[in-house]
């Protein structure tokens, strides 16, 4: 090496130590640490968790619940959607209630009556998903304000909230994904209505498992599932098995040894197939 070349080398590593004993002594950061501050996460991370703490601060030792059970029903004015406004008594209703009662965290698939059970017994953490804007307009309008609701776009819809136009792109996730993908924590129940019941489902367990739920406390209900014209639903019971079931709605946990694998592998072979 030349003395050019040993000059150039010596005065980088001393620029280098420079720099390195300035910034001990002087406690200097680089711009994107100062902007993190002290956490690992990055910014966008950090107001992602403020914003849900600002949320999430309901005092639930001091938090009023109101039974929705078979003495609420003999008053209840029932709506004409799908939980069987011809069944009396009402069994969908009552194990709704009853589960919406025990819990502090609810998700729903598609609004409608039980949004109004959920706001009947005071759900303190409650959020659900539609894909009717409108409809989501009027629900959160006439709903308490600490109850969140999400639009999920799949393209144009018919009666029943149907797709006019099935499998677009942009559905799998505005559907079964976007609507959790913010929730940092695992729902009690997971209440599975509408279109892509089953890969929603699927869905639910694997942002349950995601969010550290312990296996066994994971309860996932899907309605309409004793339907005569939807035996495929039953399918995910390779997966699952009946906690309960009343009438056409059911209640489901993982089966012991269903691996995430499976649900991942499960979840993309429905929601391809079957909007139903």
């Amino acid at each position: 090496m030349n003395v050019q070349a040993s000059y150039v080398v010596a005065s980088l590593v001393f620029a280098a130590l420079t720099l390195t004993f300035l910034n001990k002594d002087l406690n200097l950061t680089s711009p994107a640490s100062v902007l993190r501050g002290t956490s690992k996460n990055s910014g966008f991370d950090e107001v992602h968790s403020r914003a849900y703490a600002m949320i999430n601060t309901l005092d639930l030792s001091d938090w009023k619940k109101n039974v929705f059970d078979k003495g609420t029903l003999e008053s209840w004015e029932r709506g004409t959607g799908g939980l069987e406004v011809r069944f009396r008594p009402s069994p969908v209703r009552e194990v709704l209630g009853k589960y919406y009662y025990s819990a502090n965290k609810v998700f729903e698939f598609r609004l409608g009556e039980s949004t109004k059970i959920a706001a009947h017994i005071n759900v303190p953490f409650y959020k659900v998903m539609d894909t009717d804007a409108t409809w989501v307009g009027m629900a959160r309008d006439n709903s308490p304000d600490h109850f969140r609701f999400a639009f999920a776009d799949i393209g144009q819809t018919v009666e029943w909230g149907y797709p006019s136009t099935p499998f677009l792109a942009k559905a799998p996730f505005d559907y079964t994904i976007q609507s959790r993908a913010s929730e940092p924590e695992p729902f009690d129940i997971y209440f599975v209505d509408g279109r892509y019941r089953v890969a929603s489902a699927l869905a639910s367990f694997l942002h349950a498992l995601s969010k550290g739920m312990a296996r066994d406390e994971i309860r996932v209900g899907i309605h309409d599932y004793t339907l005569a014209v939807r035996p495929h639903y039953h399918k995910i019971e390779h997966w699952t098995e009946r906690v309960e079931a009343s009438k056409l709605l059911v209640v489901l946990k993982l089966k012991a040894g269903t691996t995430e694998d499976q649900l991942v592998e499960a979840w993309e072979s429905f929601v391809s197939t079957d909007y139903s």
